[in-house]
Order: structure tokens, then sequence, then C-alpha cells
């Protein structure tokens, strides 16, 4: 009965930490950068995770994976065209 206990506690803590990893991912992304040596093992792109739960917390911002997010609230561009383009 003691071992049986012990598991069943063992097998909660366990699913509440995955559940409290897998809360948190959802505010992290990651941008590509360049490792600084070819020697690197993650040459030619290494990924740098930033917590991004100030954007993410709020409904303006969707997360579609870990490199990219949606802007609800774009300033929309009419002429693409124009060299005011990048004045926005």
């Amino acid at each position: 009965m003691k071992g049986y206990y012990f598991l069943v506690v063992l097998l909660l803590t366990a699913l509440c930490g995955g559940g409290y990893v897998m809360y948190q991912q959802q505010y992290k992304m990651a941008v590509h950068v360049t490792p600084e040596s070819e020697n690197d093992p993650e040459w030619p792109s290494k990924k740098k995770w930033f917590d991004a739960s100030e954007w993410l917390s709020t409904p303006q911002y969707i997360k579609i994976n870990d490199f990219y997010v949606i802007n609800t609230r774009y300033v929309p561009i009419g002429d693409l065209n124009s060299d005011q383009i990048i004045f926005y």
C-alpha cells in the first residue's frame, strides 16, 4: 500500500511539472542567428530563445509557431510601390 501511495504521488508530481513546462513554453519564441564559429554544432543557424509573454499575453498578437506571430491590428498599406512604406 505504501508503494502504491508513493507511485501515485510521483505520477501526480510528474504530470503537474510537465503541465507547468508546457504552460511556460506557450510564451517562448525564437530567432535564428548565425553562430560565431563554423565549428559550432548548431551551424549554420542557431536558435536564440526569448520570453515573448509581453506580446503574447495581449489579444493583438497570435503565435503561429516558435518563430512567427500575427499582428491582428496591423496598419494597412495602400500602395506597395510607394516610397513612404518605410515610414510605417
